[in-house]
């Protein structure tokens, strides 16, 4: 953890890296598209919009400077101590495969996964097949959908996070799922607010964020903010 500190805070220092500095991240910016080095692209994302990861069609890191609202400030440096030293007391295997490519041919009972893919319905950075990423379609969800059946017919536990409804739009592929099988819902209580996503229009129009599981569960409180539980809805 000292290591990345140090590393950090040189490359802050170096490129002189504050909330209203669009040179000094730019400068940066090229210097990461340039040598691809890892924790440049984290401080970037310090100090990018939204704390966003976007890239063009040629890979190159191209997310604007977010001025005066991003920065490595106390609480990504807590969460980032944090996670190295949890990280450090686990045995910890990464992928970075796309989930069609990933074996879950060793997993089992005691098992859980937990799936957050791009929301079909919803526009992000992401999953409009544009800026170097392979995006996000209706046979990408049916796919994913159909890992997790085969994954519940082998009793693995599983967990989707997913938008029913969004911006007049209605997932009917996943309706669909669910009520097929009869999995299990909640409510998710988000507030994208401060997302890229328009504030107006989030205003206007109704959005459904749900949580599909294949196991019974009453309430699940995910940050201590009683606003984020998750409650029982009706499809």
């Amino acid at each position: 953890y000292n290591k990345v500190l140090e590393y950090i805070y040189n490359r802050i220092e170096e490129y002189q890296l504050s909330d209203d500095n669009v040179d000094g991240y730019n400068r940066l910016r090229d210097e990461y598209n340039t040598n691809r080095k890892p924790l440049d692209l984290f401080v970037l994302i310090s100090y990018s919009f939204n704390h966003q990861i976007r890239f063009n069609n040629n890979h190159q890191f191209n997310n604007p400077f977010g001025k005066y609202r991003s920065s490595f400030n106390n609480s990504i440096k807590n969460n980032l101590e944090n996670f190295i030293n949890r990280m450090q007391s686990l045995n910890i295997d990464f992928s970075n495969e796309n989930f069609e490519c990933f074996n879950f041919d060793f997993f089992n009972e005691d098992d859980f996964v937990y799936c957050d893919p791009p929301y079909l319905i919803s526009k992000g950075t992401y999953n409009d097949g544009k800026r170097g990423f392979t995006g996000w379609n209706k046979n990408n969800e049916i796919i994913l959908l159909k890992t997790l059946d085969n994954l519940n017919k082998r009793n693995i536990k599983f967990a989707l996070s997913n938008f029913l409804i969004h911006n007049g739009k209605r997932n009917d592929i996943l309706k669909e799922w669910i009520s097929y099988n009869k999995y299990n819902i909640k409510k998710i209580y988000s507030n994208y607010d401060n997302s890229y996503y328009n504030k107006k229009l989030l205003s206007k129009t109704q959005t459904i964020e749900i949580l599909v599981t294949n196991y019974k569960i009453n309430y699940l409180n995910i940050d201590g903010n009683i606003n984020n539980l998750f409650f029982d809805m009706e499809i």
